[in-house]
């Protein structure tokens, strides 16, 4: 059996287990993220920094989901009218200055950002936010090239999203008016339900809830 066959063979029982009752389940009908997406233009807001480097000249282009109807600027050629429309905030969240950008949940710090009293400092850490009514969304971190995972990997369903290079760390909801929110600790999850195995060339996460000898030895075998 290959590797492909008895990932799906794990991947599917997962799919029908119980959830535990500290699991935030997904928004089924991704209104918010699509609202936004759905707005007849946007505003691409870069911080003021020079990008210098043609993989993130490249990386940034990516996020343009507007075509023509996509207009970039800097932070500091905002205007007032501006903040009326659609804004994606795009680039190393420490660069940005705006006090009305930086009201979300997700703070800066000296070196990364936090959420809840939680660093996140690794040159590899980025996040996802959007906002109650879809007229913000965040696709930052802390640094440009942070942000290829959050375009592989985040498809929104959440408005909130916390990735450390391919993996999530925190993801669920929180409202940027009431400040309530329901967040998924992933890693503790993780910690709770799979058992972590490293190969010779990959790591995976096996359910603690199945007998994993048989595919132990399949994988060593691969």
């Amino acid at each position: 059996m290959s590797l492909f066959v008895f990932f799906i063979a794990i991947f599917y029982p997962l799919c029908s287990f119980s959830q535990d009752l500290h699991f935030v389940k997904l928004d089924e009908n991704f209104q918010t993220i699509q609202k936004f997406y759905k707005s007849d233009s946007a505003i691409i807001v870069l911080p003021d920094i020079s990008v210098n480097n043609q993989s993130d000249k490249d990386l940034i282009e990516i996020f343009n989901f507007w075509g023509d109807k996509a207009t970039f600027k800097n932070e500091s050629e905002l205007t007032a009218k501006d903040y009326e429309k659609h804004i994606l905030v795009l680039g190393p969240f420490n660069k940005f200055k705006s006090k009305e950008l930086l009201s979300i949940p997700i703070k800066q710090s000296e070196d990364g950002f936090s959420f809840k009293n939680r660093l996140f400092n690794q040159p590899n850490d980025a996040f996802f936010f959007i906002n109650d009514d879809a007229t913000r969304l965040y696709l930052a971190g802390n640094s440009y090239n942070s942000l290829d995972p959050l375009r592989r990997n985040v498809l929104g369903a959440y408005h909130l999203y916390i990735l450390r290079d391919n993996e999530f760390i925190l993801n669920g909801f929180y409202s940027s008016e009431t400040g309530v929110d329901s967040i998924n600790n992933l890693e503790e999850l993780r910690k709770k339900y799979f058992i972590s195995k490293s190969f010779r060339y990959f790591d995976l996460y096996f359910p603690r809830s199945a007998t994993n000898d048989s595919i132990f030895k399949q994988a060593d075998e691969e």
